[in-house]
C-alpha cells in the first residue's frame, strides 16, 4: 500500500497557534476565554481559529477552525507544566482514535491526527541507501563541511571540544564506510541485472 506524506497535506500545528500573529496578548489564559478569536496566517485571512466553548474544567478548550468557508471543530487539551503554565495538545476528533497531537492534517474533507488519516514522514519512505547518505551528511554539517557525492575533510570547528570532534570524526567515517557498502550492494545488482 502506498501512504502519502505529511508534507503534501495541509496541517494546524498547535505551536504555531501561540505564535500567529493575532494571538491574543495575554497568551493562553487569555485566548482560552470563549470567543476569543485570531487570524492563524497573515498570508491566509480565511484561516481563523476562535474558541467556541471554554470547558468548566480549566484544561479544556473547543477550537473551531475556519478555512475556505468550511468550519472544522478541534479540542485543545492543555497540560500543566512542571514549572508553571500549560502545554496545548490537540486531541484528534476521529472517535476510536482521540489521541493526544501536536499537528492536525487535513485531508479530504476532516482534520485528523497523522496515524489517522493514513500518513508517513518522508524519511520513512526513504530507502537505505538514502537514509544513509542524508546520516553522514547531517554529521559533515555539524562539522562545519560541504556535504556532497565526495565530500571534503573537515578541521575542527572553533569553540567545539576535540572529544566531540573526535567522536563526529569516528561516525562520519562509519556513516562513510555503510554509504560505501550499499552503493557497492547497489553496483553489484545492477552488473547482474545485465
Amino acid at each position: 500500500m502506498h501512504l502519502s506524506t505529511v508534507d503534501v497535506f495541509l496541517h494546524l500545528d498547535v505551536r504555531e497557534l501561540a505564535r500567529a500573529p493575532g494571538f491574543p496578548a495575554g497568551g493562553w489564559p487569555e485566548a482560552r476565554a470563549e470567543g476569543s478569536s485570531w487570524s492563524l496566517a497573515p498570508d491566509a485571512p480565511g484561516l481563523v481559529a476562535e474558541v467556541v466553548a471554554a470547558e468548566d474544567v480549566e484544561d479544556v478548550a473547543s477550537v473551531l477552525i475556519r478555512h475556505d468557508g468550511s468550519e472544522y471543530g478541534v479540542v485543545l487539551e492543555f497540560e500543566p507544566c512542571h514549572l508553571g503554565g500549560a502545554r496545548p495538545w490537540f486531541r484528534c476528533p476521529v472517535p476510536e482514535c482521540d489521541r493526544r497531537c501536536a499537528v492536525l492534517y487535513l485531508r479530504g474533507s476532516s482534520y485528523a491526527c497523522r496515524k489517522c488519516q493514513q500518513l508517513r514522514y518522508p524519511s520513512q519512505r526513504e530507502d537505505a541507501f538514502k537514509r544513509a547518505c542524508r546520516r553522514r551528511d547531517r554529521i559533515l554539517m555539524r562539522l562545519g563541511c560541504e556535504t556532497g557525492p565526495v565530500p571534503a575533510r573537515a578541521s575542527k570547528p572553533p569553540r567545539m571540544h576535540w572529544r566531540t570532534f573526535e567522536r563526529l570524526l569516528a561516525r562520519d567515517q562509519q556513516a562513510d564506510e555503510k554509504v560505501l557498502r550499499l552503493m557497492m550492494a547497489i553496483a553489484a545488482k545492477l552488473q547482474t541485472a545485465r
